[in-house]
């Protein structure tokens, strides 16, 4: 599911000075969620330790010359160390990505009055109920709950780079899903919103527990959050899920070193891993990640549709099941998401990579931040739009190719009732849409004009292998589609 998982919202974090939007841009959210501390009466300057706290309060000349100069020195001989000796932590400032575990947001709404902007604080246990219907609906969990259903997040957190949004979550507007995460898990845990939905046919057994997590894609690092709660929750269930996510995570950081070519060569998931949280670290190393480079795919179905599948991390992978769909409303509702979200970073990357001089913004190395708005190159005044040179070094520019597991007549039915602007994005070919049948499996490729029958490789046609690892192997450029066949 796209990372704001349903749930749109503004939100403003403890120490935010104003609320930002925790949803797609195409949204216009409605409710506020605020962050408070646990504590009755919180000090501040303990619950937010770091550079971000750095002031002094008297404000004489001759105080804050002092403060400057010696504070600068001691800052600025740190910075040269950690140039030539980078450590395995990052800087102590604080991250958009890292949440205080001493927080809690403020979901339930109190009354129904909104507040001077127009906002309703919170949401009611029947909006809470209606969010995680939607999603649960939406990508077909509404039975056979397991014991821990994990929501994942994902963002980014890095020495060196000041185009932070650019790295963390799209359909977050830019930001971390970390609210996001932790606001489904409270609601799907919450007993009232589970009697409401066990009212419109969604029974979530009171073994299940749903946990929060946010992924760092910078360090493949995992953490869980509100972890005061996981002791209500299945023991032997959550220690699973944590060392098959920390497994991933080791995997991950393999696959995605054979693109750095300062990656160790000798390389295992161990010292991929150790790499990928030093580079990280390192206040020289303007390429922390790639993010979301190579993005091709967006394969909307039942996870069946790409098990067994290498699809070398470029698909966008969205959970839909097309048997539950009878009136194309669900399949709507995802594109309404999938096409602005996905779409939108693919020719981000795609114009960005076409013309970067135009399009992009350039190297990074001497950008500078204006007004948190947006970077500049050195002193030049002009606001460069697209990205970096160093995110988009190795892309292959190609349209968004969106593949749905579902008939092109409940399609049909399904955009004839989109938002035109999206049906735009079809008709104009700014992204790609094909039709997978989920019964005899043909593929039929939209067009303005109508559907385009397209031939299927034959398994003799698709490359195979029976690992990622042998997949990846001394690999530099992007790799077709492999097929994982386990070894006899």
């Amino acid at each position: 599911m796209a990372g704001f998982f349903g749930i749109d919202f503004l939100y403003q974090g403890f120490d935010d000075a104003y609320p930002v939007a925790q949803c797609p841009n195409i949204l216009k959210p409605k409710h506020l969620i605020v962050e408070k501390s646990v504590h009755a009466t919180p000090e501040k300057a303990g619950l937010t330790d770091g550079w971000s706290d750095l002031h002094v309060k008297p404000h004489s000349l001759l105080k804050g010359w002092l403060y400057t100069q010696i504070l600068g020195l001691g800052y600025a001989a740190r910075m040269v160390w950690d140039v030539f000796r980078p450590g395995p932590q990052l800087l102590a400032i604080e991250k958009l990505s890292e949440l205080n575990a001493h927080t809690q947001l403020h979901l339930l709404r109190e009354n129904d009055e909104p507040d001077a902007e127009g906002r309703l604080l919170g949401f009611s246990y029947a909006e809470m109920a209606d969010k995680i219907e939607g999603l649960l609906r939406t990508i077909g969990l509404t039975d056979r709950f397991a014991p821990i259903v994990a929501v994942i997040a994902h963002g980014s957190s890095s020495t060196n780079n000041p185009h932070f949004a650019a790295y963390d979550c799209g359909a977050c507007s830019g930001k971390p899903g970390a609210p996001n995460a932790r606001a489904f898990a409270w609601m799907a845990n919450n007993s009232a919103v589970r009697a409401l939905l066990r009212e419109r046919g969604i029974a979530i057994p009171e073994t299940t527990a749903f946990i929060a997590a946010l992924h760092n894609t910078s360090r493949d690092e995992m953490t869980y959050l509100d972890q005061a709660l996981f002791s209500a929750y299945p023991q032997d269930s959550l220690a699973a899920l944590q060392t098959a996510m920390q497994e991933a995570l080791r995997k991950n950081a393999l696959e995605r070193c054979r693109w750095f070519e300062l990656a160790p060569k000798a390389k295992t998931c161990d010292k991929a891993h150790a790499h990928v949280v030093t580079r990280a670290t390192s206040i020289f190393e303007p390429r922390p990640e790639l993010n979301h480079s190579n993005n091709l795919y967006c394969v909307v179905g039942r996870r069946a549709l790409t098990q067994q599948l290498f699809m070398d991390r470029r698909a966008f992978l969205h959970s839909y099941n097309p048997n539950t769909d009878h009136d194309g409303k669900t399949i709507n509702r995802i594109l309404s998401a999938v096409i602005p979200v996905c779409g939108g970073i693919n020719l981000e990357y795609l114009f960005s990579r076409i013309d970067n001089s135009v399009y992009g913004a350039g190297t990074k190395l001497p950008h500078n931040v204006i007004g948190l708005l947006g970077v500049a190159n050195g002193v030049e005044g002009d606001l460069r739009t697209g990205l970096p040179s160093q995110m988009i070094e190795v892309h292959e520019p190609a349209r968004l190719l969106i593949v749905i597991e579902q008939t092109t007549a409940l399609l049909d039915k399904a955009f004839a009732e989109l938002n035109p602007d999206l049906v735009e994005w079809l008709n104009n070919a700014w992204v790609r849409l094909a039709a997978c049948d989920p019964v005899t499996r043909d593929i039929s490729l939209y067009q303005a004009t109508g559907w385009e029958a397209v031939a299927g490789l034959t398994d003799g046609q698709v490359p195979t292998a029976t690992s990622s690892e042998q997949i990846i192997a001394n690999q530099t450029q992007t790799i077709p589609v492999h097929v994982l066949r386990r070894a006899a």
